[in-house]
């Protein structure tokens, strides 16, 4: 399965240093993010290279940006870091 964005972070950095580094590096998130993003791509181009044609259904990673009581980071920094 290609990468999960979101949790190239947290498995990279732990989650309480991915968590901390958002708020205080966030220029390193955004890079780190855009990568993860880039290489997922780059995995599922070349699945759907070899085997578009027998392909009928195609699951994407899931991201998890939520907790019990809401989300794990703002809907700004989301905004700013994430849905680019």
């Amino acid at each position: 399965m290609a990468p999960n964005v979101w949790e190239a972070g947290n498995n990279l950095c732990g989650q309480a240093r991915w968590l901390e580094y958002l708020a205080t590096e966030p220029d390193f998130c955004l890079a780190l993010l855009q990568r993860a993003g880039a290489v997922s791509k780059a995995f599922y181009m070349e699945g759907l290279k070899c085997m578009g044609p027998h392909i009928s259904v195609l699951r994407l990673a899931g991201e998890d940006f939520g907790v019990q009581r809401g989300m794990l980071i703002s809907p700004k920094m989301f905004r700013r870091l994430v849905k680019p």
